[in-house]
């Protein structure tokens, strides 16, 4: 199954409009662990994120750049695998994709306290 990405929240590993191959054919939950970018259904809406920790009962998964946040997602909602590089997928790229999302969180309180120097001084 091939999807369309839209939105910035896994960037930058994954960004928006970019096409994506999923695994869902007989794949078992098993196979899932940290680090693995699943696609997942919540309502009718469809989301693709980095599982950050293994549960009993299913995953909690987070976005790369920080704008989510960390949620559970149950067994049942997750479609499949995204198939992505090694450089991108896995623990490695779990732990980088850490380091990075402190960075975005950092960068956008560092530019709303810029938004609101700059709206100061214009008055």
């Amino acid at each position: 199954m091939k999807i369309f990405t839209f939105g910035g929240s896994m960037r930058p590993f994954i960004g928006s409009r970019r096409i994506l191959c999923v695994r869902c054919n007989g794949q078992s939950v098993k196979e899932f662990s940290k680090g693995d970018v699943v696609l997942y259904k919540k309502g009718d809406c469809y989301f693709v994120h980095r599982i950050v920790k293994k549960l009993d009962k299913g995953w909690i998964v987070e976005d790369d750049a920080g704008v989510v946040g960390r949620h559970f997602i149950e067994r049942d909602e997750v479609i499949g695998k995204i198939e992505l590089p090694w450089y991108i997928s896995g623990k490695i790229c779990f732990y980088v994709s850490m380091v990075l999302r402190f960075f975005f969180k950092i960068g956008r309180k560092f530019k709303r306290i810029l938004c609101l120097i700059i709206k100061m001084r214009s008055r």
